[in-house]
């Protein structure tokens, strides 16, 4: 007796592209949809959205520069977050790499007459570089001491460039840097740069996503919960604190060398210690271990800072230490009620937002939908 052929099951005619989703152990047919997209993605595109349009929109067109300089520290402040963050290591130096990249980047331009690029690309190296040899030093220290070890770094490199009159022209400012060009193209305008910039931070961010969730960003969670631990499991523990120090030294140094042909003209003061300090104020407003968060908080220090400056205005609180109080307020407020940050205290906004309008994913199910039986082949884990 001859088998019965098995029939087909009817397949929907629509043009439209599906999926297929479990649903109490029955395959069903959904229809496709850019929100299937894993979130990460989805937060990408969201972001390069508001990138893309916020230069148009009424306040962002007259305050395209203040946004553009939010973009600098914005790429500062991931790199800190991954050395604090995902490798538990406390340093104040971003403001030294951030320097160094403008200087160099300036100084090859002006004195050597190099091409923009390549002088960015150079002090790229050199940042990285720098970062390379004291990280060496550095991470002999923990704790306290080496905040205070990186924060006296950042004091010798500034000082050194303030002194070295012959090359960097001291404290009376480094002028007549050229505009960027690439491929013959010169960004002039300030809306070309801005899209220049903010370009650049969404790649350093999509770059310290991947390393976060590879091999590499593993070792740095394990870092951060336990040095001890981690050597333990046969990581070198030394090894991955310089990597992560060397990868944000190369980033401060990107920003410095794109800060450094935008401005045109650099001087020692704009890199001094205190950068340092609102950098670590930036992402601890954002979450200490977000790197969504970095943009955030530094929008949030660029902005809110300027305003509270002016509503002190002649009083005695007007001189220079209002920075400083202001960002020892908010790093205190922020340890104490809100460690994770702003985005993640506030109950995680983002992730309610997509999970809201995001249709069934067959790998995204609630528990009632999910099938109790086992996946076939799968190994159990008790």
């Amino acid at each position: 007796m001859k088998d019965k052929a098995p029939t087909e099951s009817p397949v929907p005619a629509s043009n439209e592209p599906t999926t297929l989703a479990r649903s109490s152990g029955a395959a069903t047919v959904r229809p496709a949809s850019f929100l299937n997209l894993p979130p990460a993605i989805l937060r990408a595109l969201a972001f390069g959205l508001f990138v893309l349009v916020l230069p148009f929109l009424p306040w962002a067109s007259t305050h395209r520069d203040e946004i553009t300089v939010i973009g600098f520290f914005s790429i500062l402040a991931v790199g800190l977050t991954l050395v604090m963050g995902y490798a538990g290591q406390l340093v104040l130096s971003q403001a030294a790499f951030y320097g160094v990249g403008a200087y160099t980047s300036g100084v090859l331009s002006v004195n050597l007459k190099w091409p923009p690029l390549l002088g960015i690309g150079v002090g790229v190296i050199v940042a990285a570089l720098l970062g390379w040899v004291s990280a060496r030093l550095l991470f002999r220290l923990q704790g306290t001491s080496l905040a205070l070890a990186s924060l006296g770094l950042g004091i010798i490199v500034i000082t050194v460039i303030g002194q070295w009159d012959e090359v960097t022209r001291g404290q009376q400012s480094l002028t007549g840097i050229p505009k960027l060009d690439v491929l013959g193209f010169t960004f002039k305008d300030d809306l070309a740069y801005y899209y220049l910039v903010w370009a650049t931070v969404l790649t350093v961010m999509l770059l310290s996503f991947n390393i976060i969730n590879s091999r590499v960003g593993r070792a740095f969670r394990a870092l951060r919960g336990s040095e001890v631990a981690a050597g333990t499991l046969g990581i070198n523990t030394t090894s991955f604190k310089v990597q992560v120090f060397v990868l944000a030294a190369a980033f401060a140094g990107l920003a410095g060398g794109l800060y450094a042909h935008y401005r045109s003209v650099l001087s020692p003061g704009t890199f001094n210690w205190s950068v340092s300090v609102e950098i670590v104020v930036m992402v601890a407003i954002g979450g200490v271990a977000s790197i969504w968060g970095a943009p955030f908080g530094a929008a949030a220090v660029l902005i809110i800072t300027p305003i509270l400056r002016g509503f002190f205005s002649g009083t005695s609180l007007a001189g220079g230490g209002l920075e400083n109080i202001i960002y020892g307020l908010a790093l205190v407020v922020i340890m104490i009620f809100l460690p994770s940050g702003l985005l993640s205290g506030t109950g995680g906004w983002w992730p309610r937002l997509f999970g809201r309008f995001r249709p069934s994913h067959p790998h995204n199910l609630p528990p009632e939908e999910s099938s109790s039986e086992p996946v076939s082949g799968a190994k159990q884990v008790g």
